[in-house]
């Protein structure tokens, strides 16, 4: 998409409007979903010869990073948490086994033995759910954006649990060049800029 006059303007003047900070948030985030995507899809091959998996995993980091520096001129909303069910073993020589056989539903229960101790160690898989954390920002214009964190205690925010996430990229001509977007993102390095969040 072609940047337009009144960005350029107003960029040139060290001005960042919450519509020009939204359109750039928006093009680092779903390019690096593009990336994420395009990493997932080379990580399905036994041998990738030319080692895109990698370069398509660095490039996600290189934009989410990007985009850790444009929401570092706002300020987050709250904290989400989605829950994924992950499946976890517990043995029977584990601190808390016998509490988790009474308090989780188990799915799967066996044994494994040990032929150099001649012990059967019993154990049982259960369902669990893991808490995944995210700074919510809410910036207007129809558009939030999340960014992960691991610890919410460090944050004196409101805490909402939410569904999953679904995220997917975008076509790249839809959106705001990174070029301008690393014009942006240096008059916020310079530290010499004014924010209208209006």
């Amino acid at each position: 998409m072609k940047t337009n006059t009144i960005f350029q303007n107003q960029i040139n003047k060290r001005i960042i409007t919450r519509d020009m900070l939204v359109e750039c948030l928006y093009s680092v985030n779903k390019r690096a979903k593009n990336y994420r995507d395009k990493a997932y899809e080379y990580s399905a091959y036994q041998y990738d010869r030319y080692g895109y998996e990698e370069q398509y995993r660095e490039k996600k980091k290189e934009f989410y990073a990007m985009k850790e520096k444009l929401l570092s001129i706002v300020q987050p909303t709250c904290i989400h948490v989605e829950y994924f069910e992950v499946r976890q073993r517990y043995y029977d020589y584990e601190v808390g086994y016998d509490e988790i056989k009474k308090t989780h539903k188990i799915i799967y229960q066996d044994f494994d033995y040990d032929p150099e101790t001649q012990v059967d160690s019993y154990f049982v898989d259960v369902i669990e759910k893991e808490p995944h954390y995210y700074l919510f920002y809410d910036i207007g214009a129809d558009h939030t954006f999340h960014t992960p964190i691991d610890n919410p205690g460090r944050y004196d925010l409101p805490i909402e649990e939410i569904d999953r996430l679904h995220t997917k990229g975008a076509d790249i001509h839809d959106l705001i060049s990174v070029q301008f977007v690393r014009k942006v993102i240096n008059v916020i390095e310079s530290g010499d800029y004014t924010y209208l969040p209006h």
